[in-house]
């Protein structure tokens, strides 16, 4: 029996995007319920905490099946305000703690990554932890903390090759503030360096689209879509993703820039040439594509070198990287699936590493 749990955000795309790619390698090897609320798009029986309880005493003691618990995939931030837990709290979390123990449920995570500031606690009760990134690994590492490699379940979906006669542009970014933990120069720079970039870019029926798959992202999108019109060839599009249509949204596109990450890893499974549109305070992204070999498609709007000659150099380069890109995604996926499997199946702790998959 397999309980997954959702981290709430109904509002981004993304992370409904990862959850669902997990829930899907699950079911291949046992029923997976939903702790908690519903996701949209995924057809599983939601259970609260006692619902999912009779359930797992059942699987426990009746058929004499592991009861797995899989916690949400995605980023972990340390809060940067210490929150205060009410007494009541605590002992609630306590004991629902204290009755999974009882019945020996195992807990999972997979594809995940962690800040600079990691406390060894949040870790302690996971069987097994799949980091996403080299970096997460390493900082888990150095606090003593034990996990191994698990790609981001984005990968999990089917990569195919590009269709060369792709030529439009899709942009979706996200509008940061120091609220956010980057500087107040970024918006800045971002908005001064995307006419350079649709510049390079352009071709001569190159038509710009802009969207947002996080609903906080819609205005600023919309926003920039209309500064930036060319007569018709810069729109928005207003269209939110779902499950089932969310892989047409690129399959036109040649390019898509984007500072989501989320945005851009569909994008390289879905065939187009990603360009992350960062600073050097995106360290998701970068630590990310820096694992996976992707660091070619960064381009920083802070960086010592300018956003045009960053973007030449890409352009220079990409339909090599094409078929090379493709290959990487191929094996990210037969890893990311291979993790699951071993979770799933074993509860045993994943040894590969990336670039191993085709040894395992």
């Amino acid at each position: 029996m397999i309980l997954a749990r959702f981290n709430g955000r109904y509002d981004n795309f993304g992370d409904i995007l990862i959850f669902s790619k997990l829930y899907s390698e699950l079911i291949k090897y046992d029923q997976v319920y939903l702790l908690g609320a519903a996701v949209p798009g995924i057809d599983a029986k939601a259970v609260r905490f006692r619902e999912a309880y009779v359930l797992a005493l059942k699987e426990r003691f009746l058929k004499r099946k592991p009861v797995l618990v899989i916690g949400p995939p995605g980023a972990r931030f340390t809060p940067k305000v210490k929150a205060v837990v009410p007494p009541a709290e605590r002992v609630r979390r306590f004991s629902i703690s204290f009755l999974w123990r009882l019945i020996s449920a195992k807990f999972h995570v997979a594809g995940i990554s962690v800040d600079s500031k990691v406390c060894v606690r949040d870790y302690e009760h996971w069987e097994t932890i799949g980091v996403r990134d080299f970096n997460s690994l390493d900082k888990l590492a150095r606090a003593g903390v034990s996990a191994s490699f698990c790609p981001d379940m984005a990968c999990l979906a089917p990569p195919i090759l590009s269709a060369w006669s792709r030529q439009d542009v899709l942009i979706s970014l996200r509008r940061e503030s120091p609220d956010n933990g980057y500087t107040g120069r970024y918006s800045l720079d971002l908005e001064s360096a995307l006419p350079n970039v649709m510049k390079i870019l352009r071709k001569p029926s190159t038509e710009f689209v802009f969207y947002a798959q996080v609903l906080e992202d819609v205005d600023y999108n919309k926003s920039l879509s209309s500064r930036l019109r060319n007569g018709d060839l810069c729109k928005y599009f207003d269209f939110f993703p779902a499950l089932s249509d969310y892989r047409e949204v690129y399959k036109r596109y040649k390019f898509v820039v984007s500072n989501r990450l989320h945005v851009l890893l569909p994008a390289i499974s879905e065939g187009a040439v990603p360009i992350a549109l960062v600073s050097t305070g995106h360290s998701k992204i970068i630590n990310l594509f820096e694992s996976y070999g992707f660091e070619w498609a960064i381009v920083y709007v802070d960086g010592d070198i300018s956003v045009e000659d960053q973007l030449v150099r890409l352009l220079d380069s990409h339909k090599d990287l094409l078929i090379e890109n493709y290959n990487k995604m191929c094996d990210l996926n037969l890893q990311a699936k291979k993790y699951i499997q071993d979770v799933a199946t074993t509860s045993r702790l994943p040894s590969a590493k990336f670039g191993e998959v085709n040894s395992v």
